[in-house]
């Protein structure tokens, strides 16, 4: 009771809720023993019950925003499971928490009564510091800051395995990995021969990482920071984190992995002394486009916290409970114990809407890679840093190994596709469920298309786009622009209309084929529906276009 954190509630009165301090609410403690179950059935019982604990909403209205859940799985084995809201907790109280819980864990079982520290202050004078601190003047020295930090910034945009849903749902998983004690331990060396800290070494590593696989290199990572900037708030329970952008691209096009730690290790630097302000103004005052899509400014994510065991006595064994929730599109999370010589624990949380498992793996695997080799070399270009895994070097010999086929240079593709129907019309060419066309099949509807392409006047640097579902009828109308001398401009009909309006006048697309009521709504050009297409049966040749490997296609 003698933190207020553990007291407080929110209560709406007019347009702005404010904090209330009940003065010593009580907490129920729920007990489930969990031994009258086979003790095989017993963990994963206690996970599921941990879970649905967790995911109970509170009502801020009432106090305490903690809950506890005791679950009794041996005769001298416990879960305690504890749920709080982030509008009174956050990552680094953790470690305060446990040290507390592990305190009086301790002096309860000796018969005596714990003995914890006069706390000098308290949440709420943080909260009256801060609303008085941050006048106009000061607010407006930390956003000229950012503002010259930020400026001319684009969206760090990373290759995704589905399109992005038009409104994020924030649906994720996690994959957690282990950073070897090896690799840990030249990490911190590293740091430490730069000037920096782990922090900051890990700051440069995920630039590096995000950069091999972004479609700009411009990289700016959302970083929460503790915002604790003075020795008596360390001891505090609280929401104290604030979130704060930092853009770790340099004026460099390859620089050395020790010339970006440098570089991070300025950018930190810098943003420290502005951290306390909060993330809604900065996003308030600097108008970044808003799209319910992703998060503003950057939606990608680093955190490096303490371990959530330190402090905890031997025996104890803490985590966190994965609830199944990402809050951007990736978050690189660390946690840093305090011994030099230990590992370091991460997980890659990640929007399970934008990215499948196997791809974060991959991507965890690569993280591995790249330290060992950056912290194994730090002179070297981040271009000669090896991002390739075993696995994946495995792959690549296996296929490279297999035959190699010298196609001619100076043949066209649908050219090829014909020969082989002829040698082979009975083969399959195209599968789509139960549904199958042979070469044969394939090649007699598409020169039957490319007949009615050429009526209508393609030919040789004809553009056509294609806005098609994934279907036979895409195959077909692909190879029937090239057997018509075209060029084929595929176009995603899940795609926003102003995207594929776009696409259709840079490609200078003549014609657009679609099917089954699909549109690009504001095309005003000519626009062929295979539904309402009616081909002649039967075999057709196919067209003789002037058409050389040097057009268009």
């Amino acid at each position: 009771t003698r933190r207020e954190a553990r007291r407080a509630r929110s209560e709406p009165p007019g347009d702005e809720p404010v904090q209330v301090v009940e003065p010593a609410p009580g907490m129920p403690l729920d007990v489930v023993d969990l031994t009258t179950l086979p003790a095989g059935r017993r963990a994963a019982e206690a996970d599921r019950l941990v879970q649905e604990h967790a995911r109970r909403p509170f009502d801020l209205r009432r106090a305490p925003l903690l809950r506890a859940l005791l679950l009794r799985t041996g005769r001298f084995e416990h879960v305690l499971g504890l749920t709080m809201h982030h509008i009174v907790f956050d990552g680094w109280s953790l470690p305060v928490l446990v040290r507390d819980l592990s305190a009086m864990y301790e002096a309860r079982a000796g018969g005596r009564v714990a003995e914890l520290p006069e706390l000098a202050l308290q949440f709420s004078d943080y909260a009256a510091w801060q609303r008085e601190n941050l006048t106009a003047d000061r607010l407006r020295h930390h956003l000229d800051h950012w503002r010259a930090e930020l400026a001319g910034m684009s969206m760090l945009e990373l290759p995704t395995d589905r399109p992005r849903p038009a409104v994020q749902r924030h649906r994720g998983r996690t994959h957690r990995l282990t950073i070897p004690a090896p690799v840990a331990l030249r990490l911190r060396g590293v740091a430490r021969d730069h000037g920096a800290t782990t922090f900051m070494a890990l700051l440069a590593a995920a630039h590096a990482l995000l950069a091999a696989h972004a479609t700009d290199p411009d990289v700016t990572i959302t970083v929460p920071l503790d915002n604790r900037t003075v020795p008596e708030l360390e001891p505090l329970i609280g929401l104290f984190v604030n979130t704060l952008p930092l853009r770790t691209t340099t004026a460099e096009a390859d620089p050395t992995f020790g010339r970006l730690l440098r570089h991070a290790r300025a950018v930190t630097l810098a943003a420290l002394p502005h951290q306390e302000l909060p993330f809604d103004q900065l996003v308030q005052h600097l108008h970044p486009h808003r799209t319910l899509s992703h998060n503003p400014i950057s939606a990608v994510f680093l955190t490096v916290t303490p371990a959530a065991s330190a402090g905890a006595p031997p025996g104890w064994q803490v985590r966190a409970v994965e609830l199944g929730v990402a809050r951007g599109d990736l978050t690189l999370a660390f946690e840093d114990g305090a011994e030099e010589i230990t590992e370091i624990t991460a997980a890659i949380e990640y929007d399970s809407d934008l990215f499948d498992p196997d791809t974060i793996e991959r991507l965890g695997e690569r993280l591995v890679r790249l330290l060992d080799s950056a912290t194994s070399d730090p002179g070297r270009p981040l271009s000669e840093l090896s991002l390739t895994t075993d696995g994946e070097r495995r792959r690549l010999a296996a296929w490279g190994a297999g035959l190699v086929t010298a196609f001619p240079r100076d043949r066209l593709v649908h050219e090829l596709v014909a020969e082989h129907a002829a040698a082979r019309p009975d083969a399959v060419a195209v599968v789509a469920g139960d549904l199958t066309l042979t070469y044969g099949e394939l090649t007699a509807r598409a020169n039957r298309l490319a007949h009615g392409l050429r009526s209508l006047g393609v030919g040789p640097d004809t553009a056509v786009g294609c806005c098609l579902h994934r279907s036979p009828e895409l195959v077909v109308a692909m190879l029937a622009v090239l057997i018509a001398g075209g060029a084929y401009v595929p176009l995603d009909p899940d795609h926003p209309a102003e995207r594929s309006r776009f696409m259709l006048a840079d490609s200078d697309a003549r014609l657009l084929i679609t099917s089954a009521g699909l549109r690009v709504a504001g095309w005003s050009g000519p626009v062929l529906d295979l539904d309402e297409l009616d081909l002649p049966a039967g075999p057709a040749d196919a067209p003789t276009p002037d058409v050389r490997p040097e057009h268009l296609a």
